[in-house]
């Protein structure tokens, strides 16, 4: 981990339970603040990816 950041690489056929062991496989807008320990960075790229 560095400056706070670290990237997990997985396969695509691994994504969803990835984010699902994570606690990244729900918007974090619908999320506690203190359920989330850690926040991806992009979102936006990951969901892609997974459909």
């Amino acid at each position: 981990m560095t400056d706070g950041k670290t990237t997990i690489q997985t396969r695509r056929a691994l994504l969803y339970y990835t984010l699902k062991r994570l606690g990244l496989d729900t918007d974090p807008a619908l999320r506690r603040a203190q359920d989330q320990q850690i926040i991806l960075l992009n979102r936006a790229q990951v969901i892609g990816a997974a459909r």
